[in-house]
């Protein structure tokens, strides 16, 4: 399948990375020849230096024959202009935009995107808030993701020195307590990620993966070594767009919630539009401001203004203050790989996020969803065919490629988390946590006449 990436920027290039891997025809416009000499040095993908909005591009770049468009540059004008222009030389071509602007978003709900040129529109800021709302929910967590409609979550949490899982192996940890819907998926430790085996001992600070029904996680959380406690109030740092559907989501579910923010004229805005939220004029770097605010009885503090270095410095003065979760919105790679081990609970990138989101459409018809996790390894939601591959036997004599794991089945409503003697039937609900070079294996075995 071809498929045209708009925009060599983070997301544009993770996108294009991930779609090479699977072996799908990738072309990528990006207007910067510096950047593209970059990811040409990198992929091996055709990579067009040019205006991605540009009719004669678009057609250089081979748009009839493309399956799918994925505008995913910074400006919204230049990814509707690129939708619009593909809409009308080739009007089978699939076009998905990256899109930031409420005002843009608003007249898409009024006349419906098609009317942009767009089939469909992905707000990076909306889900962003959406998964740090799902963190906060899962206080003791380092990372979680909702799948099946909520019904299932997979949930990281590192173990703690002194634990009662620490040095234990998984077999003894299933001896020894009720993990029966409880499925440990992956163990993360230093630079590497595994699919783990029933030997396999916990050491402390292993990142472990874990699938079960949401009601499990307080167990589990307890075994590591975490404190479990009630979400109670959070404050935020940031008046953006994500701040600001962040504080709504709170209102929504009655959780008491204080906003600061820099901008007196948007504060201003947001004490209109947030009428449950306490909404503070002032900098989240300022200690003395977070101890008059007693910042340190909060639940959560997220930090999610535009600048990654001010979201960091203000997690850590309010870690520093005593509050137990701390999120920071953080798009540089680089301190991502360590952020975790100075006292920052959760970080969430919109950039990686958007990717989620824009693979998700690209799948196949038969994947729900998929989540990233990492640069390491991908959960993928699918629902089975009669005609695929896993429903054809119990699970321990199917050949499931190595470096993946079944995680849990969703059949008519209830949560299997699957043994070896469990067999996939059509039309369940199968989530798969795959390790990157595995992800096309399991598509295959998943999809419908295999």
């Amino acid at each position: 399948m071809r498929i045209l990436i708009i925009g060599g920027g983070e997301v544009g290039f993770s996108l294009a990375r991930h779609l090479a891997g699977e072996k799908q025809d990738v072309v990528l416009i990006e207007k910067d020849p510096t950047r593209c000499a970059r990811i040409q040095e990198s992929l091996d993908i055709q990579v067009l230096c040019g205006q991605g909005a540009s009719p004669s591009v678009l057609e250089e770049a081979g748009l009839t024959g493309a399956a799918m468009l994925l505008a995913v540059t910074n400006s919204d004008e230049i990814n509707l202009v690129a939708c619009l222009n593909a809409g009308a030389l080739a009007p089978g071509t699939h076009r998905i935009a990256r899109i930031r602007s409420q005002d843009y978003l608003r007249l898409m709900e009024r006349v419906g995107p098609e009317k942009l040129g767009v089939d469909r529109a992905i707000n990076p800021e909306i889900e962003a808030a959406r998964r740090i709302m799902v963190m906060l929910q899962v206080p003791a967590a380092e990372d979680v993701r909702d799948f099946a409609g909520g019904q299932v979550r997979l949930a990281a949490f590192r173990v703690e020195e002194g634990s009662p899982a620490a040095g234990r192996t998984l077999s003894d940890l299933g001896r020894e307590h009720d993990m029966e819907d409880v499925l440990v998926v992956s163990l993360e430790r230093g630079e590497k990620m595994v699919i783990p085996r029933g030997d396999d001992r916990l050491r402390p600070e292993d990142l472990v993966w874990i699938f079960c029904e949401p009601e499990r996680l307080a167990l589990m959380a307890g075994l590591l070594g975490k404190r479990w406690f009630p979400l109670r109030r959070v404050t935020i740092y940031g008046g953006g767009p994500v701040g600001f559907y962040l504080a709504q989501l709170l209102e929504e579910n009655a959780v008491p919630a204080k906003l600061i923010e820099p901008d007196r004229g948007l504060c201003e805005r947001l004490a209109l539009d947030l009428p449950h939220t306490v909404v503070l004029n002032g900098q989240g770097i300022d200690l003395k401001l977070l101890q008059e605010e007693n910042v340190g009885e909060s639940s959560a503090f997220v930090a999610v203004t535009e600048d990654d270095e001010e979201n960091l410095l203000s997690a850590l003065l309010a870690r520093k203050e005593g509050v137990p979760k701390v999120v920071a919105l953080m798009e540089r790679t680089d301190y991502q790989a360590v952020i975790s081990t100075i006292g920052v609970s959760n970080i969430v990138s919109r950039n990686m996020t958007a990717v989620s989101m824009i693979l998700n459409r690209v799948r196949k018809g038969h994947i729900l969803s998929s989540s990233l996790i990492g640069s390491y390894a991908e959960v993928m939601e699918f629902v089975a065919d009669e005609d695929s591959g896993i429903t054809r036997a119990p699970l321990m004599k199917l050949r499931f490629p190595r470096g993946s794991i079944l995680g849990a089945i969703v059949r008519e409503g209830d949560v299997i988390i699957p043994k070896g003697s469990d067999q996939v039937r059509s039309g369940d609900r199968v989530l798969v946590f795959a390790l990157n070079e595995t992800v096309g294996q399991v598509e295959k075995l998943l999809a419908p006449g295999r």
